[in-house]
């Protein structure tokens, strides 16, 4: 209260107005040291969701009937001062739940102080209040509402409605009231309304950065904290200011060992000769050796980048790796290279895409292709158009769905030669399953598959010798009775007797199918040939007999035998079969008779004997 007592009925009036303005910004002064005390003390509330609005409501209605305990009266009961700005702005920035328990104290306290203007104090608590609320809910759609233009407008619309709500003053002062009361309401009041807005407008952004500050923070420790690389921050002179569990885990410390440290004490050359360089020097990926305190080394690769951390200050993020398992890995590798490439079987590793990545020095000695040249290339640079397209894509298919594909493909060397290969394609994939990788083996069969072809023909035509001996043998038998039944019935029968010739034809067609038989006999055989001293003009003469019965009497045999022959080396056997053959052909060639020249002589050069089996037959159509 101020203290000064006015007449019942009478409004205050001093002199020029300035003691009202005077006093409500006196009011105004109190409201700011009050916000000004809220914007500091607000970011260390921890309240969420209705705990906030609870808080920030009571902290606002605490504010109101602060400045409501120092008003400026204007008639006995009838008092004003900021706390339509309170509400209001609570109302604006804190919403409904804030506004409504704030508006309650404030119009409890008005009630208390009771007067003529009590009922038109509790309706600018309310209108204030219901306008701010009215304004947040516009801010969610058009955010504007908070722009200075906004705020302005948002104070006159409070206030205005603060003197509409004057009409609810008792008649006697009302009108000295409003006289006394509207100008400094519609200027000092809407230019209050828009410096405390802009206060708790500038808090929120500053909130708003903070909570982004926060979570950036927190998504960045998260981030440190899941990486598998060691990650470690130094400040500008390379001491440990903040390392990831990775980075502990792989040096064997905690931070209490490794907090303000310089990193490179840690971080050594491999080669202790090399000169020391500061961490802003260090090259990218570079390796160095990490002891441990239990006496284990680690072979590490860092790379460290400089950024800006504002204000002057530098820092270096440094990612540290394990080398360790990358170099047993790569001399287990090795190990394995040097193996495969002493392995007889050409080997090949393409990409998931069919890119060779590798081949070994079988590859080469199978193919024409040195290893070097392949690289980057598709295995499609062996292909032979001897291998149909629908083995390649059964090939594809089957690898694809992660089974190893098996067969054979006929493939080209690089000289142009082609070979057989037996080919098998495997896939190798990764942890999760996924197809990486197709390992090709493959080896030249053309050979074997040729052996083995000669093996099968072999034993097919054994099996074919063997049927024919034991026909041969069992036809013979009958052969040896028909001919003998013959030469009896031939003794038997008269010279010009009709069926004489008839017999002579049975033996001839006995005698082509006794050579015949012998033929099939020597095939049964397989024999060697055996090879000795051969009077081969007196093995012909031999013959003549047994040849003229083969041929008929129709064909005339003319023989010539050089004399003084030398003994020939020969078989036999074999040339007696040979000479039988021709003179059979010959006979058949002469149905209706002629002449059969056979002639016996050295060869023109003294190489050996040449035997000539010459007739007048139809030959060879």
């Amino acid at each position: 209260r101020s203290g000064r007592s006015v007449a019942p009925g009478a409004v205050s009036r001093r002199e020029g107005g300035r003691p009202v303005f005077s006093e409500l910004v006196a009011n105004f002064a109190l409201l700011f040291a009050l916000a000004v005390a809220y914007r500091l003390a607000r970011p260390r509330w921890s309240g969420t969701g209705w705990s906030r609005s609870l808080g920030d409501g009571v902290l606002f209605g605490a504010f109101a009937v602060a400045v409501m305990s120092m008003p400026h009266t204007v008639a006995e009961g009838v008092v004003f001062d900021s706390r339509s700005i309170v509400l209001s702005i609570c109302g604006l920035f804190c919403g409904p739940a804030a506004a409504l328990v704030a508006a309650l104290p404030a119009m409890a306290f008005r009630i208390w102080t009771g007067g003529a203007g009590a009922l038109t104090g509790c309706v600018v608590i309310g209108v204030s209040a219901a306008i701010g609320v009215c304004a947040h809910y516009a801010r969610r759609r058009k955010p504007e509402v908070t722009s200075s233009l906004g705020l302005l407008l948002f104070g006159f619309v409070v206030h205005a409605a603060l003197l509409l709500a004057m009409q609810t003053l008792p008649a006697s002062v009302r009108s000295g009231t409003l006289t006394a009361i509207a100008l400094p309401v519609m200027t000092l009041y809407p230019a209050a309304t828009f410096l405390l807005g802009r206060l708790l407008l500038s808090e929120e952004e500053e909130r708003a950065v903070r909570e982004r500050l926060a979570a950036s923070e927190s998504l960045l420790r998260e981030a440190l904290d899941a990486a598998s690389a060691g990650i470690v921050i130094c400040d500008g002179e390379g001491r440990i200011v903040r390392t990831n569990p990775s980075f502990r885990a792989l040096t064997g410390r905690e931070d209490a060992d490794l907090l303000g440290r310089p990193l490179l004490t840690l971080l050594r050359p491999e080669d202790p000769g090399d000169a020391p360089v500061a961490l802003a020097d260090l090259p990218p990926q570079a390796s160095r050796l990490c002891d441990r305190p239990d006496g284990a080394r680690a072979w590490v690769s860092a790379t460290a980048t400089t950024v800006d951390a504002g204000g002057g200050r530098l820092r270096h993020v440094v990612v540290v790796e394990d080398l360790s398992r990358v170099r047993r890995d790569r001399r287990e590798i090795a190990r394995l290279g040097a193996a495969v490439d002493q392995v007889g079987e050409g080997v090949i590793i393409t990409s998931s895409d069919g890119t060779i990545e590798y081949a070994n020095a079988a590859f080469e000695r199978l193919t024409g292709w040195p290893p070097a040249e392949v690289l980057g290339k598709n295995p499609r640079l062996l292909r032979n158009e001897r291998t149909p397209p629908r083995v390649f894509e059964h090939l594809w298919s089957t690898v694809t769905q992660g089974r190893s594909w098996r067969g054979r493909i006929w493939n080209t060397r690089r000289d142009g030669s082609e070979f057989l290969a037996e080919l098998t394609v495997s896939p190798a994939t990764d942890e999760s399953g996924e197809v990486v990788r197709y390992v090709g083996v493959q080896r030249d069969i053309t050979e074997e598959v040729r052996a083995e072809r000669l093996r099968r023909q072999r034993h097919k035509m054994d099996a074919m010798a063997r049927l024919a001996g034991d026909v041969a043998h069992d036809l013979n038998n009958l052969l040896t009775v028909i001919g003998g039944a013959g030469e009896l019935a031939l003794r038997a029968a008269e010279e010009g007797a009709p069926r004489r010739s008839q017999i002579e034809e049975i033996l001839r067609a006995t005698g082509r199918a006794s050579a015949m038989t012998r033929q099939l006999l020597a095939f049964s055989r397989r024999r060697k040939p055996k090879l000795r001293p051969v009077d081969v003009g007196g093995l012909v003469s031999g013959l003549l007999g047994r040849l003229g019965r083969l041929v008929g009497g129709d064909v005339e045999i003319d023989v010539f035998i050089e004399p003084d022959l030398a003994p020939a080396a020969a078989d036999a056997e074999q040339l007696e079969q040979a000479l039988t053959n021709l003179v059979v052909n010959a006979g058949e060639a002469m149905p209706e008779g002629g002449d059969l020249h056979i002639a016996v002589a050295a060869a023109p050069e003294g190489g050996g004997i040449v035997i000539e089996v010459r007739d007048t037959g139809v030959g060879i159509a």
